[in-house]
Parts: structure tokens; C-alpha cells; sequence
């Protein structure tokens, strides 16, 4: 570690943030390697130049992205307030500009692509968990009951695995029977201070149903407080794998633990939901754009879209 008068708060806090600690370290080798040997001597000429320098590193060495760009500024700012205290708004979004000025060029020339979940017919999911069912694996057999519940709920892979048999219940109302899955904590609710549930209308002619599913699963597992995939130490990346594994032997492109979540928010587009009830359901922050993303994302080049409107209402057409 390069920084001379480290406080020990400091230091405390760099080795419980692994990831702040190695951009720390970067940043004191460039300085010590320009001949500064005392953060105070640092002024933003030389933040200029370790941006600059860095990012070029970065692009030679790796594929620069978007999010590898945002990591770098948030990683600096953090590392900036460390050693100096609060920054001024002014200052921050100096630095913001800066970033952005040396990143874009270099993020036109990568290689990098936005990647995004593929969406599938319920028909064709449904066959993907029929083989997942018929294998004698129960890893493969708790991937089945995952993918009814992402493409039914619009549920995160991550939100199955916290499930747990006494928040599965359903509901009768004047409005028919539902499924429920009381969630407590979740990716935007991590301390679980707002009540959320995946909730899914249950009915006779399911494509695909999330309860008989669920049920099956219950019944072959142990029956405690333990979320209900814990028996097969199941995650995300093992439920991606299970998924290519189907892929392959069912000769069809592969799902993944994402693409229930895009499949239900394509038809919550197709349904013209509200933009409030899309919010909820999907349970994003309500002061999200996490559903105009999605919109951007998915369903440009789909009768949702804008050209397609265009082209419907004959723009550019020969009449």
C-alpha cells in the first residue's frame, strides 16, 4: 500500500471493501511512480492524469464497458473522500466530466455488446421444464420449479432461492384464486423494510403452473424453515448451468435466469399495463426508470414499439 499517513479508519475501511483497497492501490503506485510520495502534494491535475492513464490501461488490457467505467469513477470518489474529506458537488461532477470525455471514444471502440436475456414462448419453456423434471437429478428437478415461478411472477432467480415453504401460500378473492410468495428481503429491499410478494393469477388452462410445481417440489424435500432450494445448494450461476445443460439436449437456445423476468415484462407491455401497476409487480423502487430500461431493452423492434406505430399509421409509406 502506496498512501504515507494512512489514518487507521481508513485502513480499517479499505480492508472491508476488497475491491476499493485494489483501485487504492492502483492509484498510489501511479503517484508514486510520478514522484509523489505525500497525498497532500495531490491536486486535481493529477486526478486528471491518473483518469487518463488509467482508463487507457484499461482499454488496451480488457474490454472496457459501461459498468467497468462506472465502477472506476464510483471506486475514485470514494477513494477522493477517503483521503480529503467530503468533496463539493462541484468538484465530483468536474471529475464525472472528465471521465466521460476520456471513456467515450474508448467505449466507441470496444467490442463490448449490452447483454440481455432472451425472452421464449411459454410453450417452449414449458417443454424445458418437463425435461427437467424427467431427470433423476433433484438439482435439475429444483431448476424446473425455478423457471415456473420466473416466467410466471417475473420473479429474480436470486428471490426462488430465498423462498421458504411457510410464505408460499395461495389466496381466493372476488377476483379468483392467486398465488403467493411473500418475500422479505430482495435485491431493492435489502433490509426488508417494505412488504413484497410474487403473485401469480392461478387458473385451469395454465401453460404453465407455478402451484402444482412448487407443490411437487415441497413434497420431496425436507419440511423445515430452510428456503426450499437449500437441500441442492442451488444459485444463480448453477441454475445458468443447469439451463445450458437443457439447451443442449433439447436443441434450442438456452435460457437463462434472467429471461423469465424479460418474458414477463414483455406481456405486462402487451397487456398495456400502467406504468405504476408494471412497477409493483416487477418491484422495483417506486422512483424507478427501471421499466422504460426494460421497454428500451426488449420490445423496440415488437408492435410495442415505436416503428412499428410509425409503420402502422403508414409513415414513410406510398399511398
Amino acid at each position: 500500500m502506496y498512501m504515507l499517513r494512512m489514518k487507521g479508519n481508513i485502513k480499517a475501511i479499505l480492508q472491508e471493501k476488497p475491491n476499493l483497497q485494489k483501485a487504492s492501490n492502483r492509484i498510489g503506485a501511479y503517484l508514486q511512480s510520478n514522484g509523489h510520495k505525500d497525498w497532500n502534494e495531490i491536486d486535481y491535475t493529477h486526478i486528471k492524469g491518473y483518469i487518463r492513464h488509467a482508463l487507457h490501461s484499461d482499454a488496451k488490457r480488457t474490454q472496457l464497458s459501461p459498468s467497468k467505467v462506472e465502477n472506476f469513477r464510483t471506486d475514485l470518489l470514494q477513494i477522493l473522500e477517503l483521503y480529503n474529506g467530503k468533496l463539493t458537488d462541484v468538484y465530483k461532477y468536474t471529475i464525472k466530466a472528465h471521465i466521460n470525455r476520456i471513456a467515450r471514444p474508448l467505449l466507441e471502440r470496444s467490442t463490448f455488446t449490452h447483454r440481455k436475456a432472451k425472452t421464449f414462448k411459454l410453450t417452449d419453456v414449458k417443454h424445458v421444464i418437463r425435461w427437467l423434471w424427467n431427470s433423476p437429478k433433484m438439482a435439475y428437478n429444483a431448476v424446473a420449479v425455478i423457471l415456473s415461478i420466473t416466467f410466471t411472477t417475473g420473479a429474480r432467480v436470486a428471490d426462488c432461492l430465498n423462498i421458504i415453504r411457510s410464505r408460499v401460500s395461495t389466496q381466493q378473492t372476488e377476483w379468483g384464486r392467486f398465488l403467493v410468495v411473500s418475500i422479505k428481503t430482495s435485491k431493492n429491499n435489502p433490509l426488508g423494510k417494505y412488504p413484497e410478494q410474487l403473485t401469480c393469477k392461478l387458473s385451469e388452462n395454465m401453460i404453465i403452473n407455478p402451484e402444482t410445481n412448487i407443490k411437487a417440489w415441497l413434497e420431496i424435500i425436507p419440511e423445515n424453515d430452510e428456503p426450499i432450494f437449500s437441500q441442492v445448494k442451488m444459485n444463480t450461476k448453477k441454475v445458468n448451468y443447469v439451463l445450458k445443460r437443457a439447451a443442449v439436449a433439447l436443441g434450442m437456445e438456452s435460457i437463462s435466469g434472467h429471461s423469465g423476468r424479460n418474458t414477463v415484462l414483455q406481456a405486462l407491455y402487451r397487456a398495456k399495463v400502467d406504468d405504476i401497476s408494471k412497477i409493483m409487480y416487477m418491484r422495483w423502487r417506486y422512483n424507478t426508470d427501471m421499466h422504460l430500461h426494460y421497454r428500451n431493452n426488449t420490445m423496440e423492434a415488437t408492435e410495442v414499439g415505436a416503428a412499428y406505430q410509425l409503420h402502422h399509421n403508414n409513415y414513410n409509406a406510398v399511398i
